[in-house]
Formats: structure tokens, C-alpha cells, sequence
């Protein structure tokens, strides 16, 4: 994490109880690749992730939720 001050400091985030993946984005088809250490490591479509990206920006009712459901299921569509 920069500070305003030209600085910089290590932030450490609990991710403890949360659907845990690791996406590299590709202009392919989305695609799950595998899972280590309880991780899900993806390949999304660029495609896919405008798709939730458009989806966002014209609902007015948008929930962390409904991000969520969507991400995890990005490589079932």
C-alpha cells in the first residue's frame, strides 16, 4: 500500500471462510484449471468479466452478494 507521503507499508488481509481464486485473465473461453490448497485457479474470458462489469453499471440494486455469485460461477457460464 503507497501513503501519501511517498511511503509504503505491507497490509495483510483475513481471507479466513471465503471462496479463495486466482484468475488470469485471457481472451479464451473461462475455464477452471485446478485447485491447490483449497485455491480455485481460473482462466476468465475478458468477455465474461465485462459481462459483470455492464451488469453493474446498469443495475441500481447490485449487491456485494450478487458479485460475489457471479464470480463464483464465472467459468460455468
Amino acid at each position: 500500500m503507497h501513503l501519501t507521503d511517498g511511503g509504503s507499508k505491507k497490509k495483510t488481509l483475513q481471507i479466513q471462510c471465503k471462496n479463495r481464486q486466482v484468475w488470469i485473465v485471457t481472451q479464451i473461453q473461462s475455464r477452471e484449471l485446478y485447485d491447490v490448497d483449497r485455491i480455485c485457479v481460473k482462466e476468465v474470458s475478458i468477455k465474461d468479466v465485462l459481462k459483470i462489469f455492464t451488469k453493474k453499471l446498469y443495475s441500481d440494486t447490485f449487491a456485494e452478494e450478487d458479485l460475489s455469485s457471479y464470480l463464483a460461477v464465472i467459468d460455468k457460464s
